[in-house]
């Protein structure tokens, strides 16, 4: 399979970074091209038991994803997706409902500042546009009202761990 990455098409380059003219020629002639993209997912630590030089080895630190971080993140991303698709034309009550299934955004939304942060959800769901463009007074301080609420999950993306290589 074609993959429209860097990795495909930089075969179609010489050293010098110009076009390869006698591979692009044989793509253009056969739509095949002479090497295709692969992609490899490891583990941090067994590519570090591979790779790493032996002086190196021992107790290494890593920084891993905060499950609370990747649960929150998950739970923003599926809200925004149902709240931002303009195609749906949500009420201002389904936009209410949205977002208080969303557990982070149900605590959030019982404060005066979420009561704000609701009100120009709805704005911006009605008028089709993002939040950071919706016209309302005090809207950047709603949104930094929004982003501050958050800060302790958002503050602490990645926890360290300990492994030894």
């Amino acid at each position: 399979e074609i993959s429209n990455t860097h990795a495909f098409w930089g075969q179609f380059l010489n050293e010098d970074g110009n076009i390869n003219q006698e591979r692009a020629k044989r793509f253009l002639e056969t739509g095949k091209p002479d090497f295709y993209s692969a992609l490899g997912i490891i583990p941090v630590e067994d590519f570090l038991k591979k790779y790493l030089p032996e002086e190196r080895k021992g107790k290494v630190e890593l920084q891993d994803l905060n499950p609370l971080f990747a649960a929150f993140e998950l739970k923003m991303k599926e809200t925004r997706e149902k709240v931002l698709n303009y195609d749906l034309d949500l009420t201002p009550e389904e936009v209410t409902q949205t977002m208080n299934e969303n557990t982070y955004l149900k605590e959030f939304l019982a404060t005066e500042m979420g009561q704000r942060f609701l009100a120009l959800a709805q704005k911006a769901v009605a008028l089709k546009v993002h939040l950071g463009d919706t016209p309302m007074e005090g809207r950047d301080e709603i949104i930094k009202g929004f982003e501050d609420h958050f800060k302790y999950i958002t503050d602490n993306k990645f926890v360290s761990k300990e492994v030894t290589i």
